[in-house]
Order: C-alpha cells, then structure tokens, then sequence
C-alpha cells in the first residue's frame, strides 16, 4: 500500500484564486523513469507543470534543490516501487483535479512541448528532451537504453523500425540486460524447429526463447559467464558453431546433435552444454539430453533455471 498524504495547494489559475486537492506521498520518490529535471519552488507548482505535459505521467520533487522530476510513468503500471527519500515527495499524475491545468486542460500542444498559461489562452513550449510523436512514452532501442534503476521486468523496445517486447534483467549480472532465454519450471517444451526459435516461442514472464531479430548484439552472458555470441542473417553462428534444431542440422558430427540430446544448441560433435535440453529438473539417468552444463555439474544433472541474456557494448 502506497502512503497518501493529502494536502492542500493553492495554485492560481487564470485570474482567480483555487484551492486544489492534491494526493502526495511523503518521504518517496519513483526511481528510475525520470526523464528530465526542472527547477520549480515547490511540489504543488512541480505538479502544476506536469499536469500541462502529456509525456508526464507522475513527478518527484526533491525539496533540498527544488527540482522538479517529471517521470514517464507511475508505480501502478510497473514492477517498480516507490523508495524512501527522506524530505522528497511524489504525485502520481493520474491522481491529478482536471482543473489543475487551467486553460491548458485538453490544450493541442504536442508531445514534445509543454503547454504555458498566457492570458486567458496558452501557447507551447518546447521540452528538454527530444521525445517521438508517436508515442507516449520513451523509445529506447535496447533494455540498456531504459532509464537507470528501472527495475527488471517486461519491457517495449523500438530497435530499428520495429516494436518488441522483452523481458530486461537489470540485477542479475549489472544493468540494461535483454534476457533471450528462460528455463524454470519446465512448462515450455524448448526441443522445437528452426521456425520455432526464428520467430521466438513461450510467455516472457516465465520460460520462453526470444525471436532472432534481437540477437544482434557483441556478447551474452549465461549464468554469469562471458561467451562471445555471433550473428548473422542466415543462421546463428556461436564460437565457430552454428546453431541447430533437430530439423536443420548445422553440427560436425556425422550423427544429428539436436535429435539426440532432446534440444536445440550451437553443437559441435556434440556438446559441453545444452540448455535448450530437456527440462529434468536436478539429478537425471539419461546421458546429456538436460539443461546441461558438462563442465560445471556434468551431464547427469539437468539445471533447475537457466537465463541467457544479450548486452550492447
């Protein structure tokens, strides 16, 4: 449960004096979706402001320098919580009077300006930040383009001209992480085609393997080791090895890797890992057909979760 203080600001409003009510919470803030600071006196004028910028979904105001935080969402559409910032404050836009923007309620400006009082009517203002017309919202090209200390958690990225939603590991193995593959439960049958893993399978919040088309990054990281990762437009191509499913061998051995270790993986002849194997879930009789790891825990035991993560450098 969120902490509510209501208070009482007087904020001017054409020509006449209204009393306004405004839901603020003490003693926090909202880290991690500040997209740009302005100086301002005090909170109620900081919320005054952002009720009069469409991009602005809730505020922090940091009372020692008296600046304005004006944040791209609110703690109800996200993973985030709300942190102890002693003698600072938040206001959830949505939170907001109507009357609160004055003349610039249902004003035109667009998504890159803020609207200003002036008279009885208002012009636009240009931000101090650089935001797209088509959307509401930040547009970062990766999870390492999000804001410091969001939290991990699904997220929409633009690379290029398209729209994807990942899931961003922001703890794990540092900041700004795109997780490409998640084993936990075993709910998600990973021993699938070549399509399958083109185009991405599974549920994000749970076990799934991300669609190629993000793949195009230096390096991953798989529970917490470096491995140089490659990529081309016809195949996936790992320290030399392609990738393989069990219906378009691209392994050195004269057998099929993918078909006989129950997986899909960059096999050799055949492999020191699996982790697109069968879900076994601990200790398992058959030879190295698991989630396995060969040269940390062998290949009679099966890994219980396993996360493969890609990183701009």
């Amino acid at each position: 449960m969120f902490r509510l203080t209501f208070s009482i600001a007087f904020l001017f409003v054409w020509t006449l004096c209204e009393i306004v009510v405004i839901e603020k919470q003490k003693d926090q803030i909202y880290s991690g979706h500040v997209l740009f600071e302005v100086p301002m006196p005090m909170w109620s004028i900081c919320a005054q402001y952002c009720s009069r910028v469409k991009i602005c979904k809730s505020i922090n105001f940091i009372a020692a320098n008296k600046t304005c935080q004006i944040n791209d969402a609110e703690p109800g559409k996200s993973e985030c919580a709300l942190v102890e910032s002693i003698g600072n404050s938040f206001v959830a836009a949505s939170t907001f009077p109507q009357e609160l923007a004055g003349q610039c309620k249902e004003n035109n400006c667009k998504l890159n300006e803020a609207c200003t009082p002036r008279g009885t009517d208002y012009y636009c203002v240009p931000l101090p930040i650089k935001v797209s017309e088509i959307s509401t919202q930040l547009r970062p090209g990766d999870c390492s383009d999000l804001p410091q200390g969001s939290c991990s958690g699904v997220y929409t990225i633009y690379p290029s001209n398209e729209t994807i939603d990942v899931y961003c590991e922001m703890d794990t193995a540092g900041f700004g992480w795109t997780v490409f593959q998640s084993r936990m439960d075993g709910t998600v049958d990973f021993n699938k085609t070549w399509k399958d893993y083109e185009i991405g399978f599974g549920d994000l919040k749970s076990e799934f393997w991300l669609d190629k088309s993000t793949n195009r990054h230096d390096r991953y990281s798989v529970n917490g080791d470096s491995l140089m990762y490659f990529y081309n437009s016809n195949t996936w191509n790992q320290n030399g090895m392609m990738f393989s499913t069990y219906d378009k061998d691209n392994d050195r051995s004269p057998s099929n890797c993918a078909l006989a270790y129950k997986g899909a993986w960059w096999y050799n002849s055949c492999h020191y890992s699996n982790l697109n194997g069968k879900y076994l879930g601990g200790q398992h009789s058959s030879n190295a057909d698991g989630i396995n790891w060969g040269t940390w825990k062998g290949f009679g035991y099966s890994l219980k979760s396993t996360k493969m993560m890609i990183k701009r450098q």
